[in-house]
């Protein structure tokens, strides 16, 4: 399922993946300028979602902190 969505981000412009020709084989996924442009909308959601959990008072002590921002290379 996981490998089936990223071939569908890649297909898209999302990510770019990159293959290592060795042994055991070796894949690395980084977000494109198109993907790294979806993270102000994924950040909208997380802060919807908190907003949900606190209204409802289910807020955990990971929900609070939230995910950081990936790296230059995509990877957080």
């Amino acid at each position: 399922m996981l490998a089936q969505q990223l071939r569908e981000m890649e297909r898209h412009g999302i990510v770019n993946l990159l293959v290592y020709a060795e042994v055991p084989p070796k894949v690395e996924y980084s977000l494109t300028p198109l993907g790294k442009s979806l993270w102000p909308v994924l950040m909208a959601m997380h802060k919807w979602g908190l907003e949900q959990l606190a209204a409802t008072g289910n807020m955990s002590a990971n929900a609070e902190n939230g995910p950081q921002e990936a790296d230059s290379s995509g990877r957080e």
